[in-house]
C-alpha cells in the first residue's frame, strides 16, 4: 500500500508459488487478496474480480483485524462501498476488543477509504482525529501522515483553506521524510481542491498529474483512481480535453469491471411507440441488470451525460429510483440513479432502454442537505397520499 506497484506485483507472483490445497481459510484469503489486488494494480481489472470475490466468500470465517481489512479493501475494489464500510467497521471493533491499540490507526485508514466512497465526511474526520492521536502517541509517523492527509482533504471539501494548507503541508513533509507516498498524495489531492476552487486549474492539474498517470510508475494507484474525477475537471478546464479523455478511459476500465447490478422501480403506464400498452400504471414494476457503461447524449433533451440500462419500461416510470445493493427482505438499498429518458435502440417501435443522470458527489451533497430539511408527511396512516 506504499505505492511501490512493481515490487508488489513481484511479491504476489512469488507468493502464488507457495499456495497449497490444504491452506487454512485465512491463508487462502491472503493468497486471493494478493492475486486480486496485484491484478488491479496491473490494470487487469476484470481478471481481478474473481479472486476479490473469493476473499469476500472466505471473510466470514476469520476474525483477525488485518484480514477483515483485506476483505474491506476487496469490497472497495469491487465497488461495494456499503459492505466495505461494514467490514472495516468490524476490523476496528475487533482491534479495540483485543486491545490491539497499536493497530487501530492503520485499520482506521481503511475505514476512512470506505467512508470517503460513501461521502461520510463527518465520519472521516472523527476517524482521522482518533487515528492521528493514536499514531502520534505510539510513534507511527507513516500512519500519522496519512491521517493528516485525510484531515486536509476534509478541510478542503468544507472550504477551510487555511486548515487544509497547514495539514496538507504537514502530511507532505512527513511523506518526504519517511518515503511513503500515500500521505503526500493525500496532501497534494487536498491542495488541488483548493487550487481548483480558486480557479488555478493548471496548478491543480499539475499536482494531480502524477496520481492520474496510468503507467503505474509514479504515485499511489488507489489515490490516482480516487482523484481522477478531480484531475479530469482540472485538465478539462485548462482546455486539454485529450488528456482528460485518456484519464477517463483508464478510470472506466476499473469502473466497468466493478459495475454492480441495479434494481429500477417504477409505474410504467404509457404505450410503446407501436401502440402496445403492456402496463396499467397502477402496479409497481422493476427492471434489474447492469448499466451498459456507455454515455448517452441527447441534444433535444439537453442531456450531456446519462447512463443507460436495458429495459422495457415505458413513460410513467419517470422519476423511479435506481437502487444498488438492494435487500428485498429489508427493502433497503442505495439510490444511485433516477429514471429520466426512454429509448428505442433497435428502432422497432418498442422501448428497450432507460437512462439516468450520473449520481456524483454534487448529487450526494444535495441529498445530505435535503436530509436536514423535514418536508412533512406525504402518506397517511392508511397509506393514503396527502394533498
Amino acid at each position: 500500500m506504499a505505492g511501490d506497484n512493481p515490487r508488489y506485483l513481484d511479491i504476489a507472483r512469488w507468493a502464488a508459488t507457495l499456495r497449497r490445497p490444504d491452506d487454512p481459510a485465512a491463508t487462502q484469503l491472503m493468497f486471493e487478496y494478493l492475486a486480486g489486488t496485484a491484478a488491479t494494480f496491473d490494470g487487469r481489472h476484470r481478471e481481478a474480480a474473481d479472486p476479490l470475490r473469493r476473499v469476500l466468500e472466505l471473510a466470514p470465517s476469520v476474525r483477525t483485524p488485518s484480514v477483515l481489512v483485506w476483505a474491506g479493501v476487496s469490497s472497495l475494489l469491487l465497488g461495494d462501498d456499503a459492505q466495505a464500510t461494514r467490514l472495516c467497521g468490524r476490523a476496528v471493533e475487533t482491534a479495540r476488543a483485543r486491545g490491539a491499540v497499536s493497530t487501530v490507526p492503520q485499520v482506521l485508514e481503511f475505514m476512512i477509504h470506505a467512508d470517503l466512497w460513501m461521502g461520510r465526511y463527518a465520519s472521516i474526520t472523527a476517524s482521522a482525529v482518533e487515528g492521528l492521536r493514536l499514531a502520534q502517541e505510539r510513534g507511527r509517523p507513516n500512519s500519522a501522515g496519512q491521517h493528516l492527509g485525510w484531515l486536509a482533504l476534509t478541510a478542503a471539501v468544507e472550504g477551510d483553506a487555511e486548515t487544509c494548507a497547514i495539514r496538507a503541508a504537514s502530511a507532505i513533509e512527513l511523506a518526504g521524510a519517511h518515503g511513503v507516498c500515500v500521505a503526500g498524495a493525500l496532501g497534494n489531492w487536498a491542495m488541488a481542491h483548493l487550487d481548483l476552487a480558486a480557479g488555478r486549474h493548471a496548478d491543480a492539474a499539475k499536482r494531480l498529474r502524477a496520481m492520474a498517470r496510468a503507467d503505474g510508475t509514479n504515485g499511489h494507484l488507489v489515490m490516482r483512481v480516487m482523484s481522477t474525477p478531480l484531475f479530469v475537471e482540472a485538465v478539462a478546464r485548462t482546455g486539454d480535453r485529450e488528456r482528460a479523455g485518456e484519464a477517463l478511459r483508464v478510470l472506466d476500465r476499473w469502473v466497468g469491471s466493478t459495475r454492480s447490478p441495479v434494481y429500477v422501480f417504477g409505474y410504467p403506464q404509457a404505450p410503446h411507440p407501436d401502440g402496445d400498452r403492456p402496463y396499467s400504471g397502477v402496479t409497481p414494476k422493476y427492471v434489474y441488470g447492469k448499466t451498459s457503461g456507455k454515455e448517452y447524449v441527447s441534444a433535444a433533451e439537453k442531456v450531456e451525460e446519462h447512463v443507460g440500462l436495458k429495459g422495457a419500461f415505458t413513460p410513467g416510470a419517470d422519476g423511479g429510483p435506481w437502487i444498488s445493493q438492494y435487500s428485498s427482505s429489508r427493502r433497503l438499498g442505495l439510490v444511485n440513479g433516477v429514471t429520466s429518458l426512454f429509448g428505442d435502440q433497435d428502432q422497432n417501435d418498442r422501448y428497450d432502454l432507460i437512462t439516468s443522470p450520473y449520481f456524483d458527489g454534487e448529487t450526494a451533497d444535495i441529498y445530505r442537505k435535503a436530509a436536514n430539511v423535514w418536508s412533512g408527511r406525504i402518506v397517511g396512516p392508511r397509506g393514503e397520499l396527502y394533498r
